[in-house]
């Protein structure tokens, strides 16, 4: 969904508290002593670098740390990318196959490409990258067994057993080919990377400042460079659009729309990106290790009406963990309508007799239950008090606390929460083996406590059906089947991006995915 030129009033006696001295010194020219190969941007200054505010702090030049940003400005390259059709495309690899043994990966290179210090890419220099990220704990799903190299521009990965995810592993931000005189006793000091902007510096938690590559192998940038500010507060990334301390800002309000109505200079997009916001059921303890508890639960929950009414209808309603950018969606799966008679019947069947208190109960215990979600996203803890109260409309008593992630990680063993989150489901890696962190028993990533031996037998024989992308599609299907009636997650909305831009940043186009900015692609019309 993308709704253009929507624009609010400006405050102009309000100022926004941006960094402005990495900008300063660029305008200046001055160089970055230490950093083979960088060019500081020229003395045009700050005219000609796009300025983006998002919420994500930055901490290191370290793609195991910070590999999204990194990936995201244009300064990592992987050897496979995800292009506009959230498809796997070449990027540093040409191309790949996998032999008849299923574990025998070849990656043919590019034999264009250089390092931001001058070293020229080939695939002795791109061993030592893959190596750390595949040993990683980022990457730990791997199976990896080996690399080298077959030839001057030719790469061999072989895996300890079949795994038919591993190109779309290989485009992961953690995979990002940095130039061997990058590292340090196998830390990261300077990123010499590959992509269309190269690093000059970094202020931590602050910001990061890029400089044009002008030796990349792709589209040379237009502009000078790009200066990165991380904002973690919703309004003051839009204030530093509405005063142009920034030509995008990212991941803003739903109230950027309205902020923005009168104004000519700015533009406000919304997109709908492969994330949701869902609830998952704490499938440990009791209520909700019953099945019929969890379907009573998302039979009470009216999306629409968080869609429409607390979302303002900038999103959609949800059926599964995949929207329609992708196209890894059960073609037959049913919602959960809006029905508080079904939620009923189903508690009732559980043992949960009404009282005239309007709380259930079952052999004298009352149907408590906690709605627990984190601060630092957008709507998630006002959707925890929607769901207070249609929780409470069946006979849930429902206590909501606001708290920070870590605790809820801490939490998840002990008690019967019904967590609302934010999910990034499908966008890393571009795979529906992003399932297998959602759903397996014992190696999955969220906090439901879900077991189920036929779903978890279906993830692994996706993994091993290696050149069969019909049989995949086939056993996700079925995965998504069994969860949606098992309903260990039930999935309220998928995920607006909300983006605005000053009307003299020409050529930006939003990736379905988030998985770059491309701001190589982009001028700046002054």
């Amino acid at each position: 969904m993308v709704r253009p030129n929507r624009s609010a009033a400006t405050d102009e006696s309000s100022r926004t508290a941006l960094s402005r001295r990495r900008l300063t010194q660029l305008a200046a020219g001055g160089a970055i002593a230490g950093l083979a190969g960088c060019t500081a941007f020229t003395d045009s200054g700050e005219d000609e670098v796009v300025r983006v505010a998002s919420r994500n702090t930055i901490s290191s030049v370290d793609p195991l740390n910070n590999g999204t940003i990194l990936q995201r400005i244009g300064l990592t390259e992987c050897l496979v990318r995800v292009d506009f059709e959230a498809e796997l495309a070449p990027a540093l690899a040409e191309s790949w196959s996998v032999a008849d043994d299923d574990v025998t990966w070849t990656f043919s290179l590019r034999n264009d490409a250089t390092f931001h210090d001058g070293t020229h890419f080939d695939a002795e220099a791109a061993i030592p990258s893959l190596e750390r990220a595949f040993t990683s704990s980022s990457l730990a799903d791997v199976p990896f067994e080996t690399v080298r190299a077959t030839d001057e521009y030719e790469l061999e990965i072989v895996t300890e057993e079949p795994f038919a995810p591993l190109p779309a592993y290989a485009a992961m931000r953690e995979a990002a080919i940095l130039g061997p005189d990058s590292y340090e006793d196998g830390d990261v000091v300077t990123p010499h990377a590959t992509g269309p902007f190269q690093f000059d510096e970094l202020v931590p938690e602050e910001e990061i400042a890029l400089s044009r590559f002008d030796d990349y192998h792709g589209t040379v940038p237009a502009v000078e460079g790009v200066v990165y500010d991380s904002i973690p507060d919703n309004q003051t990334r839009a204030l530093a659009v509405e005063n142009g301390d920034a030509e995008m800002g990212r991941v803003l309000p739903s109230s950027a729309i309205d902020r923005f109505d009168d104004r000519d200079d700015v533009r406000v997009d919304v997109y709908e990106i492969p994330r949701m916001r869902c609830a998952q059921f704490n499938t440990r303890f009791a209520p909700f290790d019953d099945e019929r508890v969890r379907q009573a639960a998302s039979f009470a929950i009216d999306r629409e009406s968080i869609a429409n009414d607390l979302l303002e209808g900038i999103a959609d309603t949800a059926v599964g963990p995949y929207p329609s950018v992708v196209e890894w969606e059960a073609d037959d799966l049913e919602p959960y309508e809006h029905d508080l008679e079904q939620a009923r019947s189903l508690l009732a069947d559980a043992g949960w007799e009404a009282t005239e208190d309007g709380v259930r109960r079952r052999d004298g215990e009352p149907l408590e239950i906690r709605v627990v979600t984190y601060p630092n996203r957008p709507a998630l803890p006002d959707i925890a008090t929607v769901l207070q109260d249609q929780l409470g409309e069946v006979g849930f008593d429902v206590d909501v606390e606001v708290i920070e992630v870590s605790a809820i990680h801490e939490r998840a063993a002990e008690a019967a929460d019904v967590v609302i989150w934010s999910a990034n489901v499908y966008g890393w890696p571009a795979d529906p083996d992003r399932l297998h962190y959602v759903y397996h028993s014992t190696e999955g990533g969220l906090h439901h406590g879900y077991d189920n031996e036929r779903v978890d037998e279906l993830l692994e024989e996706g993994r091993r059906a290696v050149g069969d992308p019909e049989r995949r599609k086939e056993l996700y299907d079925e995965v998504q089947r069994i969860t949606m009636e098992e309903v260990p997650i039930t999935y309220l909305t998928y995920y607006e991006m909300i983006v605005a831009q000053t009307t003299d940043l020409e050529g930006y186009d939003q990736h379905p995915t988030e998985y770059g900015f491309h701001l190589e692609n982009v001028d700046l019309d002054r």
